[in-house]
């Protein structure tokens, strides 16, 4: 989960929300560092219920083929990079395929909450990696599926744990009862490979979902940054400003592009009381507002049903905000905290612009009682 330097989204009504109260958070890069978000996926070796996908121990070769079918060598056994057992899957895209696939997999995957993988990188390149989940629909005519954006942006090995809210639908995917198959690709989308990229995967498996009735995560920065999204494409991914080494989601000009959005979040809200966000400002923006809206689109209902907070632009550095849904304005008919499509933040065209900020998203989650942010001494945390 993501620890950044205080993290994310938007501004509490001049202050954060606590106990009923509005009471100011005054926080910067240099005096507040965001805690963990609530924490609802194991850590390694908690687990002891997970099925394995892949352990990379026989040939992988012989589960991992090119998409395009050139019966190249794509997967390869490696017994010297190893994480778990006695061997990993090497994958070097420069002399292999750019696109390969794994059928050989449970296909039901009900009850199970996480895809978690041990990833190796030799180096830090910058490409950017789609892992996609086919979970195709007969009703549609094309080809339904989930995909992940990953950055290879570390170098060694790397935990990766993805929960259904880390992937984004394209089309009209079954869901996690029919994944077809494992896909990674550096090509095509929003892949973009960089030579000189050698990967080792080790442990591919699923694992339950640790349930946790006080909060949810809806938003873990550190791997769904990718499910921000912004008219013509996705937010960008760069690491925490304070040196935590966590990725955050960039926007880049709250002038320009006066509106971004998750889609990935879930639908049912209505457990909790506050919706919890930590947010990075660049800069002031005095003259600024900033909106965050709850879609709730009501069939009956004409123009867009949502519940919002309007949020002014008046900080620098990280700040967090614990925003009490109970008290975001209704506008129009939306169905209710329990019928959430999506989380959208706005500066135009419902609020005054001023000259305009780059903001970073980090972790949000639901929570029943207000987020409190870690003290000045927490920096390093």
């Amino acid at each position: 989960m993501i620890r950044v330097g205080v993290l994310m989204t938007a501004l509490v009504c001049a202050a954060v929300l606590v106990a009923g109260s509005v009471r100011a958070q005054e926080a910067t890069a240099t005096q507040v560092t965001a805690p963990n978000a609530p924490e609802n996926i194991p850590a390694a070796g908690e687990e002891d219920n997970g099925l394995i996908l892949d352990d990379m121990e026989a040939e992988p070769e012989r589960h991992w083929h090119d998409v395009a079918d050139k019966n190249m060598i794509d997967m390869v056994r490696d017994d010297q990079t190893v994480r778990e057992g006695e061997a990993s899957g090497r994958w070097e895209p420069d002399t292999a395929a750019r696109y390969i696939f794994n059928q050989w997999i449970p296909h039901d995957w009900t009850g199970y909450g996480i895809l978690a993988m041990w990833i190796h990188s030799q180096a830090a390149t910058g490409a950017t990696m789609m892992i996609i989940l086919a979970s195709d629909n007969e009703a549609t005519e094309q080809t339904d599926f989930y995909r992940h954006i990953l950055k290879i942006d570390w170098e060694g090995w790397r935990d990766l744990r993805l929960t259904p809210r880390s992937f984004q639908p394209a089309y009209q995917p079954v869901g996690w009862q029919k994944i077809d198959t494992i896909r990674l690709c550096f090509e095509g989308g929003f892949a973009e490979y960089v030579p000189g990229t050698v990967l080792h995967f080790d442990d591919i498996r699923l694992l339950p979902e640790q349930q946790d009735t006080e909060q949810q995560v809806i938003f873990d920065s550190d791997v769904d940054w990718g499910a921000m999204g912004m008219k013509g494409g996705l937010l960008g991914c760069v690491l925490d400003p304070t040196g935590t080494g966590q990725r955050v989601a960039r926007w880049e000009d709250t002038l320009m592009q006066t509106y971004v959005w998750n889609a990935c979040v879930p639908e049912d809200w209505s457990s909790y009381a506050y919706l919890n966000m930590w947010v990075y400002a660049e800069h002031p923006d005095d003259l600024g507002e900033f909106l965050v809206a709850l879609a709730s689109e009501n069939p009956e209902s004409e123009g867009e049903d949502r519940y919002q907070t309007k949020l002014p632009l008046d900080w620098e550095g990280w700040k967090l905000f614990s925003l009490p849904l109970a008290e975001m304005q209704v506008v129009r008919q939306p169905l209710g905290t329990d019928h959430i499509q999506a989380l959208k933040f706005y500066t135009a065209p419902y609020c005054k612009q001023g000259l305009g900020t780059t903001l970073l998203f980090g972790d949000m989650w639901l929570s029943t009682q207000p987020a409190e942010a870690a003290g000045d001494d927490a920096a390093g945390d």
